[in-house]
């Protein structure tokens, strides 16, 4: 054999030998980098299906939040109402057992929003501190009618419609808020 032809063999040789390299490399580094990322995609899975489980649930309990606020709400409103028609009543009795109505009302409504509050976003919040501010006062109003039922009627009544007309602004902005997020929150725009 001549130099030429061993020359040929071994470029020949090293030829074969680094495309055998290069595709067995290629075929452990497929190998490697698919198995590495089978296992990205399990843990994505996971982490994907953790998290809408989490924001699931966290997004039904804002909702049953919204729901039950906007059920006391309803019932401080219907408690107002009542304590403005009964006040045209003659009995003191009734006054006092509105005014009991009206507190465990305005009571209730006080301790969801306190037990719920980190569901609400800001300006929620600030409506829901004003609807609170205005039905305390409506409330104070109404016990000192109770108490000076005969004596100052007139103007305490005058007050507390004028509180009263407050509150059912405020009220009304309140529940359109609480709707909107409840309905947000079920994806019903």
């Amino acid at each position: 054999m001549e130099w030429q032809d061993i020359f040929i063999v071994a470029v020949s040789s090293a030829g074969i030998s680094t495309a055998s390299i290069a595709g067995l490399s290629k075929i452990v580094i497929k190998f490697w980098f698919g198995k590495d990322l089978e296992k990205f995609k399990a843990d994505l899975l996971r982490v994907n299906s953790e998290h809408s489980v989490k924001f699931g649930k966290l997004h039904e309990e804002r909702a049953i939040a919204i729901k039950d606020l906007y059920k006391r709400l309803n019932k401080l409103c219907e408690a107002l109402n009542v304590c403005k028609s009964e006040y045209h009543i003659d009995t003191v009795k009734k006054v006092e057992t509105v005014i009991i109505y009206i507190k465990d009302s305005f009571n209730s409504f006080s301790e969801c929003y306190l037990e719920n509050k980190l569901y609400f976003d800001t300006d929620t919040d600030r409506l829901i501190h004003e609807v609170l501010e205005l039905a305390g006062n409506t409330l104070f109003e109404c016990e000192f009618l109770g108490e000076s039922y005969d004596v100052v009627q007139n103007v305490a009544l005058d007050t507390l419609e004028q509180r009263s007309s407050d509150l059912s602004k405020s009220v009304e902005l309140l529940k359109t808020r609480l709707e909107a997020r409840f309905k947000e929150l079920l994806g019903v725009n």
